[in-house]
């Protein structure tokens, strides 16, 4: 799996990317997002930020961003409206 992907219902990020940018063993960090110890939060870009997703990631005191540039293709238009979705 690449390290990030976007699918049908969202953005997905490899556990190894996200426990390498927090510290944390890969394999603790699905169920550190089920109990909450790790939260996130997704920003779309505006102006001159058009096109850019900021995922920020935080647990105990670290935090791990993530910028999602949409130079590709971009972000199928089926789930533009769910990336801020909780």
């Amino acid at each position: 799996m690449p390290a990030i992907e976007i699918h049908d219902d969202g953005i997905q990020i490899d556990a190894r990317t996200l426990g390498e940018g927090l510290g944390l063993e890969p394999d603790s960090i699905p169920d550190l997002l089920r109990q909450g110890a790790i939260t996130s939060r997704c920003e779309r870009g505006t102006d001159d930020e058009e096109g850019r997703y900021r995922m920020s990631f935080f647990h105990q005191g670290r935090r791990f961003r993530v910028v999602i540039d949409d130079a590709g293709p971009g972000i199928p238009a089926a789930i533009r409206s769910k990336i801020f979705d909780p």
